[in-house]
């Protein structure tokens, strides 16, 4: 899944700010046994006693040992095989290649990472044959949810783990951001830290979605919570399962959205469409003739009004596959015949920090940086969804002037300088286009995250005087 990235203490992934929370859980089978309980007075068919089923499929996934990789933090997952394999979100696993996978009994294991598709944002965990949990049913195709059908959310949230809340659908076909090429389910059970990577189940138990996000603006839950669909995930899982990865075509540009009052100003009237940024050196989109500045209008004759629908037209697609692009240039209409590329797909939540091209890197921050323009301090490249950076604020473009009051010369400063930082949160004096300089305090790792009381700012707030 690519980046994502808000203003303030920005979008985030509901697992990336699990929380430490210094209370006294109920053991998970004891919580079961009170559900399937309660649940004996009103017969079979209650959805109390099939939750309580559906928990035993639930699985709860943290770091692993050090070494195996850097994981996000905290996440949800469940079992969607007879073999085992466990489906969660991409940015709860991370670039980790083992995870620790806690089942509701209490049974803790070592499970390896099969595959990660960032794109999409879907991860498959595998456990070990002596974990046995049965699978949950996923809808397929097809599957009719009309608004104020009711739905469920399992999974961990700040650390309560097989928790249940509840809600109704309240829409189909939403969209996260202008980017994200995933058509989400709309719900209202409560989601928070925590439960990505959870099912999302119908009143019978099947699951409908994968919880993994609440929108852009928020962090906690507000009632809107968004669930990638059941049968979405299943496909993109599947490939996974058999291969480790999913290879995907591209153009080799960045493009943004472009409303009818810009595509008007381009020469165009009454369409919105994608505006190329850049087009990448020795790219697909630069041997066909793209260049920056064109307004992308329709892919095979579909029509683009998005950045993420460029992506939803080419994904699909294999390198080498041709696609036939519309566009504008200087008023006209023009077309170009493009032959897909490799896709260099965005990282998930890996969490990681680059002094550099081949600079050493922090395991925790999500953050990649390059030398300012002007040679003072360091710019931010790149941000991981789900990573700590991204959680507290910092996104592409926002320039690093100083690190706990010392002013920093470029990215390899800035790298040596939170290297040697001992306590738990740095300070970033930053600089972001168009709205001043501020600071941003940024826990130095998971850990520190994870003990900073819920609540507390993370940009440091400042009027003028």
């Amino acid at each position: 899944m690519p980046n994502m990235t808000a203003a303030g203490i920005g979008a985030v992934s509901i697992a990336a700010m699990a929380l430490a929370i210094s209370l006294t859980p109920v053991p998970a089978a004891a919580a079961i046994q009170t559900l399937e309980s309660s649940a004996e007075a009103v017969g079979a068919a209650s959805p109390r006693r099939t939750m309580a089923e559906a928990l035993r499929s639930i699985v709860l996934i943290g770091p692993a040992d050090a070494g195996s990789g850097p994981a996000s933090g905290t996440g949800s997952g469940f079992v969607f095989t007879g073999g085992g394999e466990v489906l969660t979100n991409a940015h709860v696993v991370g670039a980790a290649r083992t995870v620790r996978a806690t089942l509701f009994d209490g049974r803790s294991f070592d499970a390896d990472v099969v595959g990660v598709d960032a794109r999409t944002d879907i991860a498959v965990v595998r456990l070990p044959p002596e974990a046995s949990a049965a699978p949950l049913a996923l809808a397929g195709p097809g599957r009719d949810l009309p608004p104020g059908s009711p739905v469920y959310a399992l999974g961990n949230p700040m650390g309560f783990g097989f928790s249940v809340t509840s809600g109704v659908i309240s829409g189909v076909g939403r969209s996260y951001d202008v980017v994200t090429p995933v058509d989400f389910l709309q719900h209202d059970a409560a989601l928070n830290p925590g439960s990505s990577g959870g099912p999302l189940v119908d009143a019978d138990g099947v699951v409908v979605g994968v919880n993994t996000a609440t929108p852009a603006e928020t962090i906690f839950d507000i009632g809107i919570g968004l669930a990638i669909p059941s049968d979405f995930a299943d496909d993109v899982a599947r490939r996974l399962i058999a291969d480790g990865s999913i290879e995907r075509g591209a153009l080799g540009l960045r493009v943004s959205y472009a409303d009818s009052a810009v595509a008007a100003a381009l020469g165009v009237e009454g369409v919105a469409g994608a505006l190329v940024d850049e087009v990448e050196a020795d790219s697909a989109a630069g041997r066909a003739g793209l260049l920056a500045g064109d307004l992308i209008l329709t892919i095979d004759q579909e029509p683009v009004a998005f950045p993420r629908d460029v992506l939803a037209r080419t994904m699909r697609r294999a390198p080498g596959e041709r696609v036939t692009i519309d566009f504008v240039r200087s008023g006209r209409r023009r077309s170009a015949v493009v032959t897909l590329q490799r896709d260099a797909p965005a990282r998930a939540a890996a969490g990681r920090i680059s002094g550099g091209a081949h600079g050493e890197e922090d395991a925790d921050l999500g953050l990649s940086l390059g030398p300012a323009p002007d040679g003072s301090g360091a710019v931010v490249v790149d941000v991981v969804f789900g990573s700590l950076a991204q959680t507290y604020g910092l996104g592409p473009g926002d320039r690093i002037e100083a690190v706990n009051g010392a002013t920093v010369a470029g990215p390899e400063d800035v790298r040596v300088r939170l290297a040697r930082a001992t306590g738990a949160v740095v300070v970033l004096r930053v600089e972001r286009q168009g709205l001043g300089v501020r600071h941003i305090n940024l826990p130095r790792t998971l850990a520190d995250s994870m003990s900073r009381r819920p609540g507390l700012a993370a940009e440091q707030q400042s009027s003028p005087l």
